[in-house]
């Protein structure tokens, strides 16, 4: 089994065709896009199972650790429940090749998916503070602590800052790791998008023009043919 992507084929491990596969998520992109894009590049099927916010509400008490993604993961008779989307991706990459076997390199590949993780949670947190037992925001607008105030804080410096970490990682290299794409390239063009989309209150659209190396890094992950594929066939919400 090959997967071809941007002139380099890399082997999928054999053991793909042993499990039978699911993706339980919302019908968007964010922490199962890179998921089902792992699996689409390497040819591996699996149910792409979306559900809703109130379909969680039922659910929620029997998740390993509360929230989604979770994949089932069957082998023969023994399914697997796996949370927590880091390890999830790393799963997927295993299965698809497109995380490194070096363990140089895997490190590596590590610390960019925690990397962006960090800068996700910069956002997650000010979307619902009290379940991170943080203080609400303040109601007027203009005071430091209210939600736009913290946002804007962390759309134009914090982010930045991130960003230009990323960018100077990334240098002159067509991905982040060893010269190929990997998951780590995959979570980088869904998070890196989600940044730039428009819709996140206080985070400007433009936040990648400074990193002219970024964005085409996301053009170069969005050229992909899987990946093409899979976004024609699955319209972004």
């Amino acid at each position: 089994i090959n997967a071809e992507y941007m002139g380099f084929t890399r082997p999928v491990t054999m053991a793909a065709s042993n499990y039978s596969l699911r993706i339980t998520y919302f019908d968007f992109t964010g922490k199962g896009e890179p998921l089902r894009l792992a699996l689409s590049i390497g040819g591996i099927p699996f149910e792409d199972n979306r559900i809703t916010f109130d379909q969680i509400a039922l659910i929620r008490d029997t998740l390993p650790f509360g929230g989604l993604p979770v994949m089932h993961i069957r082998e023969g008779t023994t399914e697997t429940v796996l949370a927590q989307s880091s390890a999830q991706l790393r799963f997927c990459g295993r299965l698809s090749g497109l995380y490194p076997t070096d363990p140089v390199q895997a490190a590596l590949v590590d610390s960019i998916l925690d990397s962006l993780e960090d800068m996700t949670n910069c956002i997650l947190i000010t979307m619902s503070p009290a379940d991170q037992g943080l203080a609400p925001f303040a109601e007027d607008p203009a005071a430091p602590n209210s939600f736009i105030s913290t946002r804007t804080r962390i759309g134009t410096e914090v982010l930045p800052w991130w960003l230009n970490k990323l960018d100077q990682f990334l240098g002159d290299q067509q991905f982040f790791v060893g010269g190929r794409l990997s998951i780590a390239d995959l979570k980088a063009y869904v998070t890196l998008g989600w940044f730039s989309a428009g819709f996140l209150d206080g985070v400007p659209a433009t936040i990648l023009d400074p990193f002219p190396r970024l964005k085409a890094l996301v053009a170069r992950v969005h050229a992909v043919p899987q990946v093409a594929a899979w976004n024609a066939a699955h319209p972004q919400h």
